[in-house]
């Protein structure tokens, strides 16, 4: 297959959809509030699996 020399792109106006948008770093210094119901729903989590499957042979 050939490229068709006259199919041409303008690549401002198809980039524009992805302009960058500014975001702060993660600090992990930066405490997040929780409360004591989600830090003991975490502490309870256990994958429990529903189904069992057979080792491969």
């Amino acid at each position: 297959m050939e490229s068709d020399p006259t199919n041409v792109t303008d690549v401002d106006e198809v980039m524009s959809d992805f302009e960058e948008e500014e975001s702060e770093a993660f600090d992990p210094a930066d405490v997040l509030p929780s409360s004591l119901a989600e830090i003991e729903a975490i502490r309870k989590m256990r994958f429990m699996p529903s189904q069992e499957v057979e080792a491969p042979s």
